[in-house]
């Protein structure tokens, strides 16, 4: 799965961001 952020709107993309910040905070926690 790629990740294309110029095809991507704005708002959609930052909902995306705040799910993959999430993710990041959860493995750190691992």
């Amino acid at each position: 799965m790629s990740l294309d952020i110029s095809q991507v709107p704005s708002p959609c993309y930052v909902l995306e961001e705040e799910k993959l910040i999430a993710n990041l905070e959860i493995i750190k926690k691992v």
